[in-house]
């Protein structure tokens, strides 16, 4: 009895050995257990410190990666699996249903190397109250290696957790600042955290009504549909994060504090939506932009801490309701004018064209920074010229003269401004425009001067060489060298003694002429002198008639703008694509000499009903390439309408049909049971349409459906039939009632209902008595009736019309 309490004792003392063994693996290397659980029992009064919280991005609404960095009190171990670090996130920032673990990581430094994991698990607190703070509990998962088992964090530890963008957490969509407050499970009292930046965080104060000096930091950011524009373009203000309701006023904040002051000009006003975004359009004008960005590094705070720049900056600003406006500030701690929201006034250059080398070109400068004008370049050849200064205005009239490097034709024309002396090579200003060089005197012609690819025009030059034997020696239209074939037939152009010239050109199939607009023709002689002249190019389109129609029916094409057919009598062919999704119809057509065409294509019999399909008129240029113009033509639904839409049984319908296969017979009509289809003789027209009549039979009171069948495509309409107006149920002898069709009747056949029989009545031959079982005609029943002939009688009070056409004598009445 004595022993087994021994045992027992030495069970207990070897799990608590095997316990510590399992234990010890989970610190560090060279801490102490001891110590670690004398923490545990005793608690930790210290709460974390120097919390700080940074957002890849400040935009409102935008999906973030969020760094949270904070240091664990010293003592305080937090245990992998057991303890946890808490975060409360304002209600405005989006968090969703759920986080991946593996999209947060945590790491830890102690003047150690850096230990790195990830969360093990990921709480989100549930609460039922949207507008409450999200509450998260992060378990963390570090090693001291790759097969190292997982390590606590330990006190005094510089902590940093980086929610990933795969997390899905969003800024709010107002701009502002935001509590975003960090604890333990070893404490949980919270402490806010703070921006990282203290420049930033001075930005945000000047630029809000509240106190944001704390949390996650949102912009309030305008964006400028163009960043860089010149007078009189139109510009869009795209402002994020201010006031929902409020209205928003934008103007150009010249010294960058914030205020509308009182020298400072409103641009446009709006209100701000539902999302906090709103919308603005102002049109630059000068006054009160400035060239370039205007003086925007220029800021410094005076003793007061505002800001005193000079009055210069192009800067977009925008105030909502509150009083609160855009943040200005530079992440990378540049200069103001660096920032997206500061508009770059573009300056221009005119200049005339002119006949050189040797010949003057006036140029005229508009909203040019100041500066002086250092050099200008024609085409890379700088031009002689001494510095000339661009005053308070930004304009600036000046001459020059073509060096006699300059290439003619189209150059390009530069003109480089320095805004701090020609002796600095910093801080310049650029802008370029196009000018013509020409050689003096000569002159081109075209006849016409609207023309198209392929067509042959008249050329004529004067003031061209004069030397014996000059030919004109090359063509040039856009950048494409023209083939000498093409050049007066194949047979060149030579000059005459005085210099002039007079040729033929069939026109390349190239880019420039088959792009609307003003272009080019280059040329040279074979003594290097060269002229050129402007020709237009028409719009290249394509019309369809009618727009839309049924599989089978026919549609015509035209085109106008399209390569033309030569003087000489060469023909241009091009192709017609009838394209739809599975399928397709092709056709051929040629241009005239105005390069215009009219060409039918068919409908394919499968076109899809209904469908949106394509027309493609095509041709290959001189390189061999594929040049398309497209026009959409649509395959509606096949329909019918019912004229009148209800009535009485023997009402006279007429049914008009559309949208089905062109010359098709209308093989099925039938309302209710009762096949009233017109017979053989009935069928589509060209454009898919018919016209055909029934009448209504008595099949009961209330909408019945009509159901149409041509070609296999099928479409219904709705009748109402009413109550006849004749009393139901009157009877009349079979013979009395339709004595006035007299020879012309054959048989008579009617259908009960109730009784699910057919009674027929037959007029006998004279002698015999038997003439059917149809004995009386009732009011309001339907009747087949078969005549030898056409005839029109009075029936039962009422004008009946019954026909009989090729054999077909059957006529389906209402009593």
């Amino acid at each position: 009895m004595l022993s087994r309490p021994a045992f027992s004792g030495s069970l207990i003392l070897f799990a608590f050995f095997l316990l510590a063994l399992a234990i010890v693996p989970l610190f560090p290397v060279g801490s102490a257990p001891a110590a670690e659980a004398q923490d545990a029992d005793a608690g930790v009064s210290d709460v974390v410190s120097d919390v700080m919280i940074e957002s890849s991005t400040r935009s409102p609404a935008a999906v973030s990666r969020y760094e949270v960095k904070f240091k664990t009190p010293d003592g305080s171990i937090l245990n992998p699996h057991t303890d946890f670090i808490g975060m409360e996130l304002h209600e405005d920032i989006r968090v969703p249903r759920g986080i991946n673990p593996a999209a947060v990581r945590v790491k830890f430094e102690n003047g150690d190397v850096p230990r790195n994991g990830t969360a093990a698990n990921v709480e989100l607190v549930d609460n039922a109250n949207p507008r409450a703070p999200t509450l998260i509990n992060i378990y963390f998962a570090i090693r001291g290696g790759s097969d190292a088992p997982l390590v606590p964090i330990p006190g005094g530890a510089d902590v940093t957790v980086t929610f990933t963008k795969n997390a899905g957490i969003r800024n709010p969509t107002e701009g502002g600042a935001y509590s975003w407050k960090v604890w333990t499970s070893k404490d949980t009292t919270p402490v806010p955290a703070q921006a990282h930046d203290d420049d930033l965080k001075e930005a945000f104060l000047r630029s809000s009504s509240e106190d944001v000096d704390t949390g996650l930091l949102v912009d309030r950011e305008i964006q400028l549909s163009k960043e860089e524009a010149g007078r009189g373009e139109r510009i869009t203000v795209i402002a994020r994060g201010y006031k929902n309701g409020t209205t928003l006023a934008v103007w150009r904040d010249a010294n960058a504090d914030g205020r509308l002051d009182s020298d400072e000009v409103p641009l446009c006003d709006t209100a701000v939506l539902a999302n906090d975004i709103g919308y603005c359009n102002f049109t630059i004008s000068v006054p009160p932009f400035v060239a370039d960005t205007g003086t925007c590094d220029a800021a410094a705070e005076d003793s007061s801490g505002d800001i005193s720049p000079a009055l210069t900056c192009n800067l977009i600003n925008a105030r909502d309701g509150l009083g609160d406006t855009s943040v200005i500030y530079n992440e990378d701690g540049g200069a103001v004018q660096d920032v997206d929201q500061v508009l770059k006034l573009v300056g221009r250059v005119k200049a005339s064209n002119v006949q050189g080398p040797g010949g003057n070109i006036q140029v005229q400068l508009t909203d040019f920074p100041q500066g002086m004008v250092c050099s200008v370049d024609i085409g890379g050849v700088p031009v002689d010229l001494d510095p000339l200064r661009v005053g308070s205005s930004g304009t600036l009239h000046f001459s020059i003269a073509v060096p006699n490097g300059v290439r003619l034709g189209r150059q390009s024309l530069q003109v480089v401004v320095h805004e701090k002396g020609c002796d600095n090579d910093e801080e310049t200003y650029s802008q370029r425009v196009v000018v013509v060089i020409t050689h003096p005197n000569t002159v081109v012609r075209i006849i016409p001067e609207t023309v198209l690819p392929n067509q042959r025009v008249s050329l004529s030059g004067t003031g061209f060489s004069d030397e014996s034997g000059t030919t004109i020696e090359r063509l040039r239209i856009g950048g494409h060298d023209i083939s000498p074939t093409r050049i007066n037939g194949g047979g060149g152009i030579e000059l005459s003694g005085d210099g002039g010239w007079t040729g033929s050109l069939d026109l390349p199939i190239v880019e420039a002429t088959m792009t609307p607009g003003v272009h080019h023709l280059q040329l040279w002689d074979s003594q290097g002198r060269n002229g050129s002249v402007e020709f237009t190019v028409p719009p290249r389109e394509i019309s369809v008639e009618p727009v839309w129609g049924g599989p089978g029916t026919l549609v015509t094409v035209k085109g106008s703008g399209f390569p033309a057919r030569n003087d000489n009598g060469s023909s241009f062919s091009i192709v017609i694509r009838y394209e739809f999704e599975g399928g397709g119809a092709l056709a051929t057509a040629h241009t005239d000499a105005f390069g215009a065409f009219s060409q039918q294509i068919r409908v394919p019999l499968n076109a899809p009903r209904p469908s949106s399909n394509f027309l493609r008129v095509e041709f290959r240029d001189d390189d061999g390439r594929s040049v398309t113009t497209s026009a959409r033509h649509e395959v509606p639904a096949a329909t019918v309408e019912l004229s009148p839409v209800s009535g009485p049984p023997g009402t006279a319908v007429t049914v008009t049909g559309s949208g089905f296969r062109s010359f098709a017979r209308v093989d099925e009509m039938v309302i209710g049971n009762i096949d009233v289809s017109p017979g053989t003789s009935t069928t589509t027209d060209a454009n898919g349409k018919f016209i055909a009549r029934f009448v209504a039979p008595g099949i009961g009171r209330g909408n019945q459906s009509l159901r149409v069948s041509v070609a296999g495509v099928t479409a219904s309409g709705s009748f109402e039939i009413k109550e006849s107006g004749v009393s139901p149920g009157n009877a009349t002898p079979v013979a009395e009632a339709v004595e006035g069709l007299l020879y012309a009747l054959q048989v008579i056949f009617h259908f009960s209902d109730d009784a699910k029989t057919w009674t027929f009545y037959e007029p006998g031959v004279p002698g015999v008595e038997d003439d059917g079982s149809l004995e009386q005609m009732i009011a309001g029943e339907t009747y087949w009736i078969q005549v030898s002939e056409t005839v029109e009688v009075v029936l039962n009070g009422r004008v009946r019309r019954l026909s009989c056409l090729e054999g077909s004598c059957w006529n389906h009445i209402v009593w």
